[in-house]
């Protein structure tokens, strides 16, 4: 189904709320709002089927359908994503159909009768026909993230505003594609050529230098990834702990600024390669580390040491399934500030437990007794 455009917008309907045959409505926008609002109160998405014009190319019939319409390819395990992100199509034949006459929508077939069960009530904002971004939250999506504001947190925001996920009207996701599409269309091509040229150019000069770079479908740059000599060499000597920091961003296209690194022999921060990142989501994070990986011989850190963010962790799992990942503490402190302000407000608590279970507790045991 194509993206839901700014002018169909999801209305509340009565529960008792039944279509007719010969029910009349003005306009496209109408009838498709009408009969989407009324299945997510019920519990299952809606595409938009077939068209039929007459000879003129006017439009004389027109059909919506389940998302569960059709059937679904086998999709390999590893390819699979998060459930609410593929609908499995079940052949299900619920379906509205109109017929226009003189600009007049009339619904001339309605079945609603389904093949599979309704999706409950506390996941029905994750249904693809209710998600849409206003241009009032695209607005401050756009202001925060230009305010080098990541993403993960401007949605965090939006979602506390709407008092909840459920409320906000679309997901993470939905946010990053918005975000990244926008980013995409800004870098231009004298830019991307210069980062190419000047990579070509320290590859030439013999020093041992790599770098890689993802396209999308469009041919636009969105990801790259280098690494030199001395960083290389680096890792082959202290790669055994690695640390990956997407804290910062870009100035000019917001990109997300992720450096690969580790400690010395001397205790200093050693670096040993950069990722340019378009966005936050598991194919991103997945082509970084692939690519490190593999400038770096496949050879794996024994330990990764990241911020809490779970399509990393979905990344490290899938690229680095042996190496031990670990969060930072010093973002465990930070979020701390946030989910628990109440009790590292109260006397003694911070000295006596939450100083012991970020510093000198030994063994997971004892974090639980702690």
């Amino acid at each position: 189904m194509e993206a839901p455009k700014d002018n169909i917008i999801v209305h509340n309907v009565d529960e008792e709320f039944e279509f007719r045959i010969g029910m009349v409505f003005a306009n496209e926008d109408e009838d498709y709002n009408t009969y989407n609002a009324y299945a997510i109160c019920k519990g299952f998405g809606v595409r938009k089927g077939q068209k039929a014009s007459n000879r003129k190319r006017i439009l004389r019939r027109c059909k919506f359908v389940c998302n569960c319409e059709g059937h679904s390819p086998p999709i390999p395990p590893h390819e699979q994503r998060d459930v609410y992100m593929t609908v499995k199509r079940t052949g299900c034949q619920a379906c509205i159909k109109f017929v226009i006459e003189d600009g007049v929508w009339v619904v001339s077939k309605f079945e609603d009768v389904h093949n599979h069960p309704f999706i409950e009530d506390k996941q029905k904002h994750l249904i693809r026909s209710y998600r849409h971004i206003t241009n009032t939250s695209k607005g401050i999506l756009t202001s925060m993230v230009g305010a080098s504001i990541r993403a993960t947190k401007a949605y965090t925001y939006l979602s506390s505003e709407a008092g909840g996920l459920e409320n906000v009207g679309f997901t993470l996701s939905d946010c990053q594609n918005f975000l990244q599409s926008k980013r995409r269309n800004l870098i231009s091509v004298g830019d991307c050529q210069s980062l190419i040229n000047h990579f070509n150019c320290l590859q030439s000069n013999g020093i041992n230098f790599s770098y890689t770079f993802q396209l999308d479908k469009e041919q636009r740059l969105t990801n790259f990834f280098w690494s030199d000599d001395v960083s290389k060499l680096d890792y082959e000597s202290f790669g055994d702990v690695l640390v990956f920091d997407t804290t910062y961003c870009t100035n000019k296209y917001n990109m997300i600024c992720a450096p690969f690194v580790g400690l010395n022999h001397h205790w200093k921060n050693v670096i040993f390669g950069c990722a340019f990142l378009s966005d936050e989501t598991i194919g991103s994070f997945v082509w970084a580390f692939r690519s490190f990986l593999e400038v770096m011989g496949n050879k794996a850190p024994k330990t990764i040491f990241t911020d809490q963010d779970h399509a990393m962790a979905n990344a490290i799992r899938t690229i680095f399934p042996n190496s031990d990942h670990r969060l930072c503490v010093w973002h465990i402190a930070k979020n701390a500030t946030h989910h628990i302000a109440h009790l590292l407000g109260k006397p003694g608590f911070r000295d006596k437990y939450w100083q012991k279970l970020l510093y000198d507790c030994e063994s997971e045991l004892e974090v639980e007794n702690t």
